[in-house]
């Protein structure tokens, strides 16, 4: 394992590495948004996904392989907020995005966004596990205070303080699952995750199909006081899936606890070509190559 540099967590032969971990994209990327999108006034509505996204190309990783979207992919955006991400996926190339989002009123600015677009599906609800939704139809949702709407959590996931939870609002939302999504897409190729907390269920519990070749989510190492804990069961579980995890270093040293969290991490997480998938439903028992 690697603890200098991106951390490549699973063990792969050093031709495989080398193989994988060196590609460089060749196109070029869409920095700035076709259009413009409906959303509320706040910073977080706009400024900060631009820069984020865009201009900062905050999902691909090319020079890790992550040369992402991929063109004419399908892409499943949990935590899809107005709708830039989406809109990037578009604009570089993906030819689907199924779009999941809680927030009522960034649902409904997402929706808005992209009603005359046939390529975006837009659905509102809290996305969690096939076993919490069959529990839960419906989850307390909280609305962060200040504008802050990218905070806003599932109530049993919130990281606030009590002080703050007392004057934050709290709306019902609806539940769905990623393994009914994925069933009811078995195109999807690529799954970003971006969902303040709820992460962190869905990574311990759902078992990948094999059409989604990547993963990248952004773990909550810096607000959830159990992220360092979970985070090493979770990498493990995706690794017997078949995935190589990878992340900055910084992370690495957080997990570790050798320094402390300042913001929430993006993971990337890869499926290669012909590599061996082990279904942790089935201990120790093969399952069939990757495609």
């Amino acid at each position: 394992m690697q603890e200098d540099g991106w951390a490549l967590t699973c063990r792969l032969p050093e031709e495989a590495v080398e193989g994988t971990a060196r590609i460089r994209s060749q196109r070029s990327v869409v920095k700035v948004p076709s259009r413009t999108l409906r959303s509320d006034r706040t910073q977080c509505g706009s400024k900060k996904p631009i820069n984020g996204v865009y201009k900062s190309s905050e999902y691909r990783k090319p020079s890790k392989g992550f040369d992402l979207p991929k063109v004419g992919s399908a892409v499943l955006d949990l935590g899809a907020h107005v709708g830039w991400f989406t809109l990037w996926c578009l604009d570089n190339g993906a030819d689907k995005v199924v779009a999941v989002e809680a927030t009522p009123a960034s649902h409904s600015f997402h929706a808005t966004n992209f009603k005359d677009d046939p390529r975006v599906e837009s659905i509102h609800a809290a996305v969690v596990s096939h076993d919490t939704m069959q529990s839960s139809p419906s989850l307390t949702f909280r609305i962060a205070p200040g504008g802050n709407n990218w905070r806003n959590c599932v109530d049993r996931y919130t990281y606030w303080n009590d002080e703050t939870v007392a004057k934050m609002g709290r709306v019902t939302v609806p539940t769905t699952s990623v393994e009914k999504i994925l069933a009811e897409h078995p195109d999807i190729h690529m799954v970003k995750i971006d969902i303040e907390g709820s992460e962190m269920e869905l990574l311990e519990t759902v078992v990948w199909p094999e059409h989604v070749r990547y993963l990248v989510f952004e773990y909550s190492i810096g607000t959830r006081a159990d992220a360092t804990s979970r985070f090493p069961p979770i990498r493990e579980k995706l690794e017997l899936q078949g995935f190589r995890v990878q992340f900055a270093p910084s992370f690495w040293q957080v997990v570790k606890g050798k320094k402390n969290a300042v913001y929430d991490e993006i993971v990337f997480c890869k499926r290669d070509v012909g590599r061996k998938f082990f279904s942790t439903s089935e201990e120790g028992e093969e399952g069939g190559a990757s495609a």
